[in-house]
């Protein structure tokens, strides 16, 4: 069965309301799907037709304050691997794979370290960022970029309530083909920009506070070293990212025990989830092979 249902709302035990997203086959093996930074569950349809190609069912989640769930006060991050394990048993899905998207990716990891493996199946992140709290540097640019996240979320909040889509589509798109000449050609695209634009507007349907605490939760501590994850996580990063650089996720790569890499030559963040989304979810949920190449040369000193 293929359908989506995009606007589903679950009151949890705590009175908190998750908003969730189904894409692909319904029937297909579950992949909670946790969405990028200033996105929404909205995230999800780029896995659309990755999910009904290799017959996953996609149930792609708003995290606290953003999109359709309800704010959260005071949330951490090891506070979201128990609202995904909530979700899946009011779901009754017995068995489940997670997969985040560049800052959905810290989720996933969390998830990695605190779900049991009796119930979680597989881990994947997408441009996953590196732990701020690791490492002096990391902090320093971590709280410099919560700052100025916290003012650009003023004026993202007032594009997004704007009743003109062009209104915030200018604002979103024009930054990020400044940002990347990879995705200038990507951008030009019609239906990818709607789909970026629909659900980073999304993200803003409450006002900038949960994409606030998103952010001010991935510079703190995040509760856990990586280095204490056991579970396998499938990595997966472009060479040209510049919002997740492939050398951080090579360093996260040698931190956790059973990670492995797959890069993408000339890739980023947005051309991954444009152009490999089948590759990947082969690769999490059937071990393909052929997810596990590794395009790019590595230099000697990275």
């Amino acid at each position: 069965m293929s359908r989506s249902r995009e606007n589903e709302t679950l009151v949890l035990s705590s009175g908190n309301t998750i908003g969730l997203a189904h894409y692909g086959d319904l029937d297909g093996p579950v992949v909670f799907y946790f969405h990028g930074q200033g996105s929404s569950r909205l995230e999800g349809v780029w896995w659309a037709k990755p999910a009904e190609a290799v017959g996953a069912h996609i149930i792609a989640l708003d995290r606290p304050g953003i999109g359709l769930s309800s704010v959260q006060p005071n949330r951490k991050m090891l506070d979201w691997p128990l609202v995904v394990s909530e979700v899946a048993q009011r779901l009754n899905i017995d068995q489940f794979y997670v997969l985040g998207g560049e800052l959905g990716g810290t989720y996933a990891l969390a998830c990695a370290k605190e779900l049991s493996p009796n119930a979680l199946k597989g881990v994947g992140v997408v441009t996953c960022g590196w732990p701020t709290s690791q490492s002096r540097g990391a902090k320093m640019l971590g709280s410099f970029q919560s700052w100025v996240n916290r003012k650009a979320y003023k004026i993202s909040v007032r594009a997004a309530k704007d009743p003109d889509p062009a209104v915030f589509r200018k604002l979103s798109v024009d930054g990020a083909c400044a940002l990347s000449k990879t995705d200038e050609a990507l951008f030009e695209n019609a239906q990818f920009r709607d789909f970026l634009v629909d659900s980073e507007r999304e993200c803003y349907r409450q006002g900038g506070q949960g994409v606030t605490d998103d952010v001010r939760i991935s510079v703190k501590d995040w509760g856990f070293n990586i280095w204490n994850i056991s579970a396998k996580v499938n990595m997966w990063c472009g060479d040209e990212g510049l919002y997740c650089p492939i050398k951080m996720n090579r360093l996260m790569e040698g931190q956790i025990d059973h990670a492995r890499l797959i890069e993408f030559e000339g890739d980023t963040h947005f051309s991954i989830l444009a152009t490999k989304g089948e590759q990947i979810l082969r690769g999490l949920l059937f071990d393909d092979e052929k997810s596990y190449d590794h395009p790019v040369q590595k230099d000697a000193d990275n």
